[in-house]
C-alpha cells in the first residue's frame, strides 16, 4: 500500500457523511450561482430568493462601488504581486487605512487579505508564551486557529456568560491577559454583552479584542458596530473586522492604538507572508465605506426587515435564536433534519444556510438566514410563506424522523450493493 493509499483510507471515514448526503440529495453546498449577487439569484435556470449572502447593505451591485473597482484596475492593474511590507501597497491601501481609522475614531489601522487573516494574525501576534488568552466558547473559527498558533495559555468561557468570564480571569495569574469575543456571533446572530464585559476586563487589567465582522455597517448609530451600539467604544482595545460583508468586497483589518497596530503590522505572520488585497478590492471598500456613512437608511431598513422575518418565524412557533442583527437563525438540533429542512426550502425557491458540525456542536444544528438591505417586505413575506408551506420539514414527530432515517437506510443499501462504502 502506497503512502497515498494510506492517507486516502485515513480521510475516508470523514467523507462518509458527505457521500451519504450527496447520495440522498441532502448535500447543502451549491455549485456556481449564475448572474449577479442580490436578493434574487439564478441557479440552473431558476430564480431563488437569497438568504445566504453576507452582502448586508446590498452594495455588491451598487454602481458606485463597481465603478470604483473598475477605475482601480485601470490605474493599478489587477494585483500588486507583493506582500504589504514588500511593494504590496498602493496609495489606495494607505487611503483605506486612514479612512477606517477616521471612521472608527482610532489612531491607526492595518489591512489584511481577509477577515480570517486578520483574526489569525492579531491573536497570534499579540500573545506570548507567558500570556493568557481567554476566548468565548462560540468565537469564530479564525480566532480558534489564531489561538492554536499562539504560544499563550488558552482558556474558553461559556458563551456570553460574564460570570464565567470573570471566573476564568480570576483563575489566571499571567501578567498579560487578552480577552477576545465576537461582537455579533455568526451562527446565532446574538450580540456580546459588551458593557459588562468591558467592565470585567478593565477590572482584571485585560486587553479586550472584539471581532465585529457582522456588526460593521449593520448596527450602531453610525454603523460602527457593536461597541458603538453599546456606547463602549473607548473600552475596546482592538477592533477587528472584514470587508466581505457590509463593505461588499474581500479583505480584513484591525484598528486600535498606533503602537499596537504597528506591532501587528510587523509581527502578524498572516499579514507579512500573504499577498496584499487587490487594488480593486480596496477601492470597492473605500466606496462602500463612504456609502455606509452617507446612507444610514440602508441600516434602518435592514434591521426592520430582520425584525419582520424574526417576528414572523417566532409567530410560526420556530425557535429563533439571537436578536438585533442581520442574522436570523432557527434551531433544529439534528444534522440530518437540518439538511432535510434546508433542501425542502431550497426546492421551494429559498436559499438558506444549514449549519452542522463543525460549524456548531452536535445537537445545536440550525438553519441560518442573512437579511440584507436589498430585501423588501415582499421578499420577507414570500420567505415566511415558504416556511409555512414547508412546515412539515421542521416537525420533530416520529414520522419526520422516520423519513430521514429511511433515506439514510436506502443510501446504505445502495452503497453496500455497489461496493462503494469507504474504508473506516
Amino acid at each position: 500500500m502506497t503512502i497515498s493509499d494510506r492517507f486516502s483510507r485515513r480521510v475516508g471515514g470523514f467523507l462518509d457523511p458527505i457521500r451519504m448526503a450527496k447520495a440522498i440529495g441532502l448535500y447543502p453546498c451549491l455549485e456556481a450561482v449564475e448572474g449577479m449577487a442580490g436578493p434574487r439569484v439564478e441557479y440552473k435556470g431558476r430564480e431563488y430568493l437569497m438568504f445566504g449572502s453576507n452582502d448586508y447593505l446590498g452594495l455588491a451591485q451598487d454602481p458606485r462601488v463597481k465603478e470604483a473597482a473598475i477605475r482601480a484596475i485601470g490605474r493599478f492593474g489587477t494585483g500588486r504581486g507583493g506582500a504589504p511590507l514588500i511593494c504590496g501597497y498602493t496609495t489606495l491601501h494607505t487611503q483605506l487605512e486612514e479612512r477606517l481609522s477616521e471612521f472608527f475614531k482610532r489612531e491607526a489601522c492595518v489591512l489584511f487579505a481577509s477577515g480570517y487573516h486578520a483574526n489569525v494574525g492579531c491573536v497570534s501576534a499579540l500573545t506570548r508564551k507567558a500570556d493568557s488568552l481567554i476566548c468565548d466558547a462560540d468565537c469564530h473559527a479564525s480566532i480558534r486557529d489564531g489561538s492554536a498558533m499562539s504560544n499563550a495559555h488558552v482558556a474558553f468561557f461559556r458563551h456570553n456568560d460574564v460570570e464565567a468570564l470573570s471566573a476564568v480571569l480570576d483563575d489566571v495569574d499571567s501578567v498579560h491577559k487578552v480577552v477576545i469575543v465576537d461582537g455579533v456571533y455568526s451562527m446565532q446572530g446574538d450580540l456580546a454583552p459588551l458593557p459588562e464585559m468591558t467592565e470585567i476586563t478593565s477590572q482584571a487589567d485585560a486587553f479586550l479584542i472584539v471581532d465585529d465582522a457582522h456588526g460593521l455597517g449593520v448596527i450602531g448609530r453610525n454603523g460602527r458596530g457593536t461597541p458603538e451600539h453599546f456606547d463602549c467604544e473607548d473600552s475596546v482595545d482592538l477592533l477587528v473586522g472584514t470587508m466581505s460583508k457590509s463593505l461588499a468586497t474581500t479583505g480584513g483589518f484591525a484598528v486600535g492604538d498606533e503602537n499596537v497596530i504597528e506591532y501587528i503590522r510587523h509581527q502578524a505572520r498572516s499579514g507579512i507572508f500573504s499577498a496584499s488585497s487587490t487594488p480593486a478590492n480596496v477601492a470597492a471598500a473605500l466606496a462602500a465605506l463612504q456609502i455606509v456613512e452617507a446612507e444610514p437608511q440602508r441600516r434602518d431598513h435592514l434591521l426592520t426587515m430582520s425584525r419582520m422575518l424574526r417576528d414572523g418565524l417566532q409567530d410560526a412557533s420556530h425557535i429563533v435564536l439571537g436578536h438585533g442583527s442581520a442574522i436570523v437563525s432557527i434551531h433544529i438540533g439534528d444534522m440530518w433534519r437540518t439538511l432535510k429542512a434546508s433542501k425542502v426550502l431550497f426546492e421551494s425557491g429559498l436559499i438558506t444556510i444549514p449549519v452542522i458540525p463543525p460549524g456548531v456542536p452536535a445537537g445545536h444544528e440550525l438553519i441560518r438566514m442573512h437579511v440584507t438591505a436589498a430585501h423588501t417586505e415582499e421578499d420577507i413575506a414570500t420567505a415566511l410563506n415558504v416556511f409555512e408551506q414547508c412546515a412539515d420539514a421542521f416537525e420533530t414527530d416520529t414520522a419526520s424522523q422516520e423519513s430521514v432515517a429511511s433515506e439514510k437506510h436506502h443510501h446504505d443499501e445502495v452503497v453496500e450493493c455497489t461496493g462503494q462504502q469507504a474504508s473506516r
